[in-house]
């Protein structure tokens, strides 16, 4: 016979911030959007309510099916450091929050109740040499002070973690826990047999490499002399996606005097239908990321049956797990070797498209959920 729930069973009040969802470009946004969609309903099924503050009425309808009780404070009337720190906290105040999550990688100084932070990656201590001192030494400094005022941390990756750390090494390392991470949005996931074409799709050569993000950490210089170095050996072009241009004409002046830049393709920002056209439609995707605390795109390209070729550092064995063939990023030689490889083997492409299915069917929100509501009712019995 079960015994009937103690008061550990007792049901919580967990408050969510969803702040600045109404532009979604994935990543971050792809986390939060899903997190709580199904924290709330592994919440429901334990007993517990989901509250949910957002900043806009649009983003609300959004989750109109799920099970939520929204509210909406705009941010028209104050700023974000206002609404961060001040809303927040009152928020939470007034709806006797329980356990709060707070899941873009900080939280406010004060709160009125428990939290639980969730943190994508360290960025901003990790890769200080690429990103200006004003945006490092802010964002470095509002992290550390919300780690430690944090009752738990929640990444995606045990390389997070591990970063975490040896960054932050003050803070509990019981306080840390690595979560199953989630899966690619719906779209890549689709019946691919059953798309029909897309004419908004960007015009490229076929066939071709592609590459998604152009940031510093993405490595995307050394992609290019990778494939200056095998593209006589390939009818491939090189297409970059990437809504990052600041670095844009320096690429195109590194791939012309490489002599390749009648092979490589720059497209700037595309839509997200636009990108798994582009997935399907590539033989090869290459990922020589030097630095990512998830890194998502590998799993979009496995969703979308397109081979794999990754860095073998950071948090991105973990995410491929076997799935995609890994190279040193700092050595533009590995990258070609990955790359021509990949590109000449028929055979070992099939192979990566199998084990990339096998790997996107292993990866599910609902599981980082579970594991997210486990910290939170831990916190919640405190």
């Amino acid at each position: 016979m079960t015994s009937s729930p103690g008061p550990r069973s007792a049901a919580l009040r967990i408050g969510f911030t969803a702040r600045s969802l109404a532009r979604f470009r994935g990543g971050v946004d792809l986390y939060v959007d899903r997190l709580l969609r199904h924290l709330a309903r592994v919440a429901q099924a334990s007993g517990h309510r989901v509250l949910a503050l957002f900043d806009q009425a649009s983003v609300v309808e959004r989750f109109a099916r799920e099970p939520i009780e929204p509210e909406v404070i705009s941010m028209r009337w104050t700023s974000k450091l206002l609404w961060d720190h001040l809303v927040t906290p009152a928020w939470c105040r007034a709806r006797r929050i329980d356990v709060v999550v707070c899941p873009r990688s900080f939280r406010p100084l004060v709160l009125p109740c428990r939290s639980v932070m969730v943190i994508y990656d360290l960025l901003y201590f990790d890769t200080r040499d690429k990103l200006p001192w004003w945006d490092h030494t802010y964002f470095s400094t509002l992290h550390r002070l919300s780690l430690h005022r944090s009752d738990a941390v929640a990444v995606f990756s045990k390389f997070t973690a591990s970063r975490l750390r040896a960054r932050v090494p003050r803070l509990p390392a019981e306080r840390i826990h690595a979560l199953p991470p989630g899966r690619p949005h719906e779209r890549f996931l689709a019946d691919r047999s059953r798309q029909r074409p897309d004419a908004s799709a960007p015009a490229v050569p076929t066939p071709f490499i592609l590459i998604v993000g152009a940031r510093p950490w993405k490595n995307v210089p050394r992609v290019i002399e990778a494939f200056a170095r095998i593209h006589r050996d390939v009818e491939h072009s090189l297409v970059i996606a990437s809504a990052w241009e600041r670095t844009r004409e320096e690429l195109e002046s590194l791939a012309s005097r490489l002599g390749v830049a009648d092979r490589v393709r720059f497209l700037g920002r595309v839509e997200l239908d636009q990108l798994v056209n582009l997935y399907r439609r590539a033989d090869l995707f290459v990922y020589a990321s030097l630095y990512e605390g998830i890194g998502m795109p590998p799993l979009e390209a496995m969703a979308c049956g397109c081979p794999v070729v990754a860095s073998r550092t950071a948090s991105i064995p973990e995410v491929t797990a076997g799935a995609a063939v890994l190279v040193d990023p700092l050595r533009v030689s590995s990258i070609a070797d990955g790359m021509r490889r990949s590109l000449l083997d028929p055979a070992l492409r099939e192979e990566l498209r199998r084990k990339g299915n096998r790997r996107v069917a292993e990866v599910s929100w609902d599981d980082s959920a579970r594991g997210l509501l486990d910290l939170i009712t831990a916190q919640g019995r405190r």
